[in-house]
């Protein structure tokens, strides 16, 4: 007998106040990188030290893209696959709320819909047809699932998927800081600007490289997993949903473009399989297990019933 599918109208909340908040959100924390950028020859030192502006975005590139959104946001918060200390569970989710994607009780809940109706309606950011209403096109479908749906989407209610996350106090604590961690962004590789070369422009040169362009660059790799890792790529496992692998994407996206593995075994740790699909997402918590600030680790042990763990509707 097969399980009856889930209401998809169950346990959101959208309303004309939510919408508004998502569009002044996708202003400041999308519009205005954009605009910060195209603006960067006006605002830039003629000279530009290209050892800082490298390190500026590589070291928060790897702070909030790898750090914050892959090893924290997405394996930690959402799917639960290793544990972590509390001061580490802290630090994960500051900087993953640096990467301007929602606080992290927000952007957990949404995730777990996302695996609860993938590719289909009532998944918030899918490419796939199934999701959408009839006579949408592909390219309307693809552009949905890529910006259009951080401006105006059902909000999963928190009670519902994350009753984990609101019954840590320190993971509601950082939630409620989510506009300074925001601000930190861009102050931090200012700072890191400042103390390399000692002068303002250095700190511009930090500003720009290690917080509007990796802003920017960051905002779209993540879209990119919701929208051509669900519609272009390879498919080595038969999944229910149209989630692909892209090998291209691997290194900026810290190993989260094996999507297709992902969605295969949800809970699992690591991502890539093997030495040809690397995975520096699964790396840094390789190490972070060495160091003891991280344990239980699911990973290619899973059985059947293990992999649905952390992502219940």
């Amino acid at each position: 007998m097969s399980t009856p599918l889930a209401d998809p109208t169950r346990h959101v909340l959208h309303t004309p106040g939510m919408r508004r908040a998502q569009r002044v959100h996708a202003r400041l924390a999308v519009g205005l990188p954009l605009v910060l950028l195209l603006l960067g020859p006006w605002y830039l030192p003629a000279r530009i030290d290209v050892g800082l502006a490298v390190a500026s975005f590589m070291l928060m590139g790897a702070l909030v893209g790898c750090l914050g959104i892959s090893v924290g946001f997405h394996r930690h918060f959402a799917h639960r696959s290793f544990r972590a200390a509390p001061w580490l569970r802290v630090l994960m989710a500051a900087a993953g709320q640096m990467a301007g994607q929602g606080p992290v009780l927000y952007w957990t809940a949404l995730h777990r819909r996302h695996h609860s109706f993938a590719d289909l309606p009532g998944d918030p950011h899918s490419p796939s047809l199934r999701a959408h209403a009839t006579g949408t096109s592909r390219w309307q479908a693809f552009w949905h699932s890529h910006f259009r749906w951080a401006t105006d989407h059902a909000v999963p209610m928190q009670t519902r998927y994350v009753p984990d996350l609101l019954a840590d106090p320190l993971i509601r604590r950082v939630n409620a800081l989510y506009h300074l961690c925001l601000l930190a962004s861009y102050a931090l590789p200012a700072l890191l600007g400042l103390l390399w070369s000692g002068n303002a422009d250095g700190a511009l040169v930090g500003f720009f490289f290690g917080g509007v362009v990796r802003m920017v660059v960051a905002t779209q790799m993540i879209w990119a997993i919701n929208s051509v890792c669900h519609r272009f790529g390879t498919r080595p496992h038969d999944t229910p949903d149209d989630s692909t692998n892209n090998a291209w994407l691997c290194w900026i996206t810290f190993g989260e473009c094996w999507h297709n593995n992902h969605h295969h075994a949800p809970t699992h740790a690591r991502f890539g399989r093997g030495w040809r699909e690397p995975d520096p997402g699964w790396w840094t918590i390789a190490v972070l297990a060495r160091l003891g600030v991280v344990t239980q680790v699911l990973g290619e042990s899973l059985n059947a019933q293990q992999r649905g763990r952390g992502d219940r509707a």
